[in-house]
């Protein structure tokens, strides 16, 4: 039966330690940062639709209708399309974890981090598109 090879090494300098460390903190983070992201972008999806149809009932009047173009519908079904991806971004997800396996606690990160990043690129490519459809809108 072979022996295992004596693998000689040194501990790791403190700079080496300290990088080492404010790289597994910021790699940890990035779930919270997109969670940041996403809240400030919650917060915009809902403001520009509510800002446009506040502005939509005071130019119509009291009485006053606005006729529903094609643009028009697309851009808040965009926005709708938006903030339920935005929301289901911030929703926490089960994850299942061995807490012993540093490969498995990295690998729980990374998805979460993807997860979020995936819906949130959805959310903000939907709010443009609804945002080039009110456009398209107010210039036809």
């Amino acid at each position: 039966m072979a022996e295992k090879p004596n693998i000689k090494g040194r501990p790791p300098r403190k700079e080496e330690a300290f990088i080492r460390e404010k790289y597994d903190e910021s790699f940890s983070a990035q779930g919270e940062l997109m969670d940041n992201v996403a809240k400030q972008l919650l917060t915009l999806e809902l403001a520009i639709p509510g800002l446009y149809a506040t502005a939509l009932k005071l130019v119509s009047g009291k009485d006053g209708g606005v006729p529903v173009s094609g643009h028009l519908s697309w851009a808040f079904y965009a926005w709708l399309f938006s903030l339920v991806c935005v929301v289901i971004a911030i929703t926490p997800r089960p994850y299942t974890v061995d807490l012993e396996d540093y490969a498995s606690i990295r690998d729980f990160f990374a998805r979460s981090a993807r997860w979020k990043y995936a819906f949130i690129l959805a959310s903000v490519s939907a709010f443009v598109f609804g945002l080039i459809q009110l456009i398209l809108d107010l210039v036809s």
